[in-house]
Formats: C-alpha cells, sequence, structure tokens
C-alpha cells in the first residue's frame, strides 16, 4: 500500500486479492439485462442529482457490495490505525467500450466525511487511464494516474477526476464506490488536532506529513 502524491493531491493504491473475474462476469451480465434491481449498493434514481453518474451505471449484488466493503474497511482502517475506520455507502460497477469516456466529475456531497475509490477488475491497454484535475482561478491542470487491473485507488471525495476515450478493442471495467467514517474515527478527527491534520492532508486539505523526495510514502500492509 502506498500514499502518493502529485502536484498536491494524494491517493492511495493498493492490489486487492479478489476474484476479478466473478466481479467482471456480474457487471456484464447485470448490465445486459432488462431490468436492474436498486439495492443498498445503488440509490434509486430519485434520490439522486441528475448528474451523478449512477445513470450511467451497473447495481451490485448484495453480496459483492458486502464483500467490498469488507475489503475497503480492512484497507481505510490500516491507514488510519483504527478497526472499521470506514464503511462503503454506495458501490456500483462501470462497463466503458471501445470509443467511449467517463466525464469530468468528483463524488463530494458536501456532507460526508468519509474517501472514494475506484477498483479496475479489467484495464485493458489503452483504455484510458484514470486523471485527476487540478483545478486553479487562471487553469485546469491534468494528471494522469497508470492505472493497472487489480488495483484500488483510494482519494479525496473532493478531487475531480474522468477517464479518457477508451482507444482499445476491449471494454474497460471498473467498480467505483464512497465511504463514511465510522462514529470513532469522526470523534477522533473533531477532537484530536494532529489527527485532524493528518486525516485532511491525506484527503487533500491541510496537513504537515513530510513525503519522500520521490514523492511517495511508502505503508507495510
Amino acid at each position: 500500500m502506498a500514499l502518493r502524491l502529485i502536484n498536491g493531491l494524494f491517493y492511495y493504491d493498493h492490489v486487492l486479492d479478489i476474484d476479478n473475474q466473478a466481479l467482471i462476469d456480474e457487471i456484464i451480465a447485470t448490465k445486459e439485462s432488462p431490468k436492474g434491481e436498486y439495492n443498498k449498493s445503488r440509490p434509486h434514481p430519485y434520490d439522486v442529482d441528475m448528474q451523478h453518474t449512477f445513470y450511467e451505471d451497473v447495481p451490485l449484488k448484495e453480496e459483492t457490495f458486502d464483500l467490498l466493503n469488507k475489503k475497503i474497511s480492512e484497507v481505510t482502517s490500516q491507514i488510519f490505525k483504527i478497526p472499521n475506520a470506514m464503511s462503503c455507502t454506495e458501490v456500483w460497477g462501470h462497463l466503458v467500450p471501445p470509443g467511449e469516456q467517463t466525464m469530468i466529475h468528483n463524488h463530494d456531497d458536501g456532507e460526508r466525511i468519509g474517501l472514494s475509490w475506484v477498483y479496475y477488475p479489467h484495464m485493458p491497454d489503452k483504455s484510458g487511464n484514470l486523471h485527476f484535475v487540478s483545478q486553479t482561478d487562471t487553469q485546469r491542470i491534468m494528471w494522469e494516474i497508470k492505472s493497472t487491473p487489480g488495483t484500488l485507488y483510494l482519494f479525496s471525495s473532493n478531487v475531480l477526476h474522468f477517464t479518457p476515450r477508451n482507444a482499445s478493442n476491449e471494454t474497460r471495467v471498473s467498480i467505483s464506490g464512497n465511504t463514511i467514517a465510522s462514529l470513532e474515527l469522526k470523534s477522533i478527527i473533531q477532537n484530536d488536532v494532529e489527527f485532524k491534520n493528518n486525516y485532511w492532508y491525506f484527503v487533500g486539505r491541510s496537513g504537515e506529513n513530510t513525503l519522500s523526495e520521490d514523492g511517495e510514502e511508502e505503508k507495510d500492509n
């Protein structure tokens, strides 16, 4: 697991031990189904903003949500050194066929204390790497993240991101989600000044952590 820095934006990447083919098969089968059920992994369309990418995405089975939620909880617990530090509020699959792309967006609702993430069960070459966007008063800077299959990317929910046109001849398969901090983590963030600084530093807002010269801080699993 590694904490990485790009132009003031921080994110974690982590390889997950999970059955990628089962995830791929489920997402494709659900997308091709004439009707998909709305469950806890995907709010009903009437409950989300019209600009939300849920309208392009694929709901997952309850057991798949639970599996991914467990994996994300384990990773965030390693990051913050607190059991069950964060849990998923939404999880969804996403298919990007050749020639298509994902537009610039973020997952920030202005209220939730948590992180967002994307995981790639299938990431063909030239299918469009994850890009983070740094917005200033005068310009918009884009930073490409070399995205690899089997890797989870955790980042601040307020970070703008997108994927460019899929230039391969295969469909890219990804899974995304949002997390919320546990009551214990929220309490620590609100009451522990040093911890609060480290947390907000991680999500790209403030802090005083020190990275190595190559902009990377390795974390032992």
